[in-house]
């Protein structure tokens, strides 16, 4: 008995060191706890001191009881030879809970009401459920290593939540709801709405919240979107829409349909028209009597040409059509004449009345409905504006027939030819059109003129002039007719350089020869082609001497060197 009572004053003292020394749980009842408790599940390990001196393990797992129930719980020592079977609890005037126990090899912990406070997370609002207002949460100020007094003397922290002001307390202030549309902080653009807690925007009739924001408002485009309720034409304006109505219609007096204009009521039944109306739907059509046409652009009625579209009205001899505002009539045309005796439109011969305006120079041709003047003299048109014979320019009309150049003349024209063609002649040579020829032949210069030409040498005849030729070793002059020698030993390549004999050139009239070279100088004897001897002696610059002319000698000129003079062999 003495060991029972010293195991329970154990357990005691451990519940009021407890939060001191290793501080995780408090157990309390239901009426004076309350709030958050350690989830279901978890298991927190203290140490107790035993009645053996040693450090005893109280297993406790957290969870809110709202009922009484039997809970499997423990105290056992390090040797786990003794166990205290927890019977019950009750609330002592410090608002801490005293477990009652016996030793028992049970496990069963029967606690009507008990739960289990987590002191370092939610102690506080566990302990005091009810010391928040609804519309707040409870904070938990105190944290760690803290005694158990503490915890009676500590109160939580209330806060209140969004869109509510106030300390939160149940018994104090509370937590107010918060008008967030008339101080502003809503910031809707259009209407706003107050909620307890919160707000919401919302737009007036015609826009649309922007989901994006969930602020500002959208027009909404009923034209678009189809939920207007227009008869024909809808214009969307800013938070609505009108309606309108096409050319020819008038917008009724609920704003919406659009009935049709009667345009023909107008200037007795007229309308706009000259002559007749027909409404149509959403306009108006004129109409027109016989020989008058409708211009739809215009609406306006026009006067038909028969006479223009149909060219076999008047069929009758000499008729011609007349066209009259609305119809046409036959009569007959200029130069004729209506017998009425025969009902007929006759020919009027103006030759013969001497009603014609010919002139003396052409006579008067009679024709079917009036008469022509022709010339007398061939090569002359008479000209029906000016109303007299005007020569024909064969030349400019085409009708020459010429092979190069024409001529016109009065009353006929002339062929000719460019330099160095002639007409051919096929019969006498008098400058006429019906004798000449009209073709051009080529004049041969060179047979027939060869005094005229001018050349030299030798004449080729060309098609329209000639060329002059010259012999070999012979080439034209800046003339073109004269013939000059061509002096090939000045040319770029000596043609006598490659003849080792006689590898010196001398031009001759026409052409050139090779000969030999001559010894020259006094001191030094030396074999050279004379200075006069072609281009190529002048590069080399040396002096003249004596050379082989194909055994005819010649004495050249003196060298100034050596006074003596040059001949050639």
């Amino acid at each position: 008995m003495v060991l029972f009572i010293s195991y329970i004053i154990s357990i005691s003292i451990w519940l009021l060191l407890f939060e001191k020394t290793y501080g995780s749980f408090l157990m309390g009842n239901n009426a004076a706890m309350g709030g958050a408790a350690k989830p279901a599940g978890k298991s927190t390990t203290s140490s107790i001191l035993g009645n053996t001196n040693s450090m005893d393990t109280l297993l406790m797992t957290a969870k809110i009881l709202s009922t009484a129930e039997t809970i499997q719980k423990s105290i056992q020592n390090e040797n786990r030879d003794q166990r205290v079977r927890m019977s019950g609890a009750e609330v002592g005037p410090d608002n801490y809970t005293t477990l009652r126990g016996q030793n028992s090899t049970s496990d069963n912990l029967t606690a009507p009401g008990i739960q289990y406070c987590d002191i370092d997370k939610h102690g506080l609002c566990c302990l005091m459920p009810n010391y928040c207002s609804k519309e707040a949460t409870c904070k938990s100020d105190i944290v760690g290593q803290q005694t158990y007094i503490d915890y009676l003397n500590a109160l939580p922290r209330c806060q209140c939540l969004p869109g509510y002001i106030g300390d939160g307390r149940t018994k104090g202030t509370g937590c107010q709801n918060v008008n967030e549309c008339l101080t502003g902080e809503a910031k809707c653009e259009q209407l706003c709405t107050d909620y307890s807690p919160g707000y919401a925007c919302s737009c007036n009739m015609g826009y649309r919240l922007n989901t994006k924001d969930m602020k500002s408002c959208i027009d909404i485009d009923e034209c678009k979107e189809g939920i207007h309720n227009c008869s024909h034409i809808c214009v969307n304006t800013r938070g609505s829409f009108v309606c309108e109505c096409p050319t020819g219609y008038i917008l009724g007096e609920n704003h919406l349909d659009c009935k049709d204009i009667d345009e023909c009521q107008e200037n007795s039944g007229l309308g706009p028209c000259e002559f007749g109306c027909k409404n149509l739907p959403g306009g108006f059509e004129c109409q027109c009597p016989a020989g008058y046409r409708l211009d739809k652009q215009t609406q306006k009625c026009i006067d038909i040409d028969e006479c223009k579209e149909n060219k076999n009205l008047c069929k009758g001899f000499g008729e011609v059509c007349l066209n009259t505002e609305g119809g046409f009539e036959c009569k007959c045309g200029s130069g004729y004449q209506y017998y009425e005796n025969e009902k007929a439109c006759k020919d009027i011969d103006e030759c013969l009345l001497n009603t014609h305006d010919c002139k003396n120079d052409s006579i008067c041709v009679n024709q079917d409905g009036g008469f022509s003047c022709k010339c007398l003299e061939k090569g002359f048109e008479f000209n029906k504006e000016k109303r007299i014979c005007e020569d024909i320019d064969e030349c400019s009309n085409g009708d020459s027939k010429c092979d190069q150049l024409c001529f016109n003349t009065i009353g006929s024209y002339r062929c000719g030819c460019y330099k160095g063609f002639r007409l051919n002649l096929t019969g006498p040579e008098e400058n006429t059109v019906e004798t000449q020829s009209r073709v051009c032949v080529d004049i041969d210069e060179c047979l027939e003129f060869p005094e005229l030409t001018g050349c030299s040498h030798g004449c080729i005849n060309k098609r329209g002039g000639f060329q002059c030729t010259c012999p070999k070793g012979f080439q034209l002059g800046e003339d073109g007719k004269k013939c000059k020698d061509i002096d090939e030993c000045r040319m770029p390549e000596n043609p006598c350089e490659n003849n080792k004999q006689f590898p010196c050139c001398l031009n001759t009239n026409g052409g050139f020869k090779c000969v030999e070279k001559v010894v020259t100088g006094d001191l030094f004897k030396k074999h050279e082609c004379p200075r006069d001897y072609g281009s190529n002696i002048q590069r080399e610059g040396s002096r003249t001497g004596e050379g082989n002319n194909n055994g005819i000698f010649k004495w050249l000129r003196t060298n100034t060197d050596t006074g003596k003079r040059l001949k050639v062999i």
